[in-house]
């Protein structure tokens, strides 16, 4: 996994970015401010929190995606 400076760098360039694995919430809201200020569109799963969703959700519209179910694609 990318260190979070380089998550940072990469939202902050305008350029996607796609969480599969856990990162900290306060990073996700870091992360979605930064993408709806350059345009870019950040992915994160479903398994955080509900109301963490919720606020994503209200705060950055379009800016993010949820993947739901990304669980069930783990390797054994």
């Amino acid at each position: 996994m990318a260190s979070y400076d380089v998550l940072r760098e990469i939202v902050g360039n305008g350029s996607n970015l796609v969480l599969s694995s856990g990162v900290s919430y306060d990073l996700i809201r870091e992360l979605a401010a930064t993408a709806k200020r350059t345009g870019a569109k950040l992915t994160v799963t479903t398994s955080v929190s509900y109301d963490l969703l919720r606020e994503l959700s209200a705060a950055y519209g379009n800016t993010i995606t949820f993947v739901d179910g990304l669980d069930n694609f783990k390797k054994d």
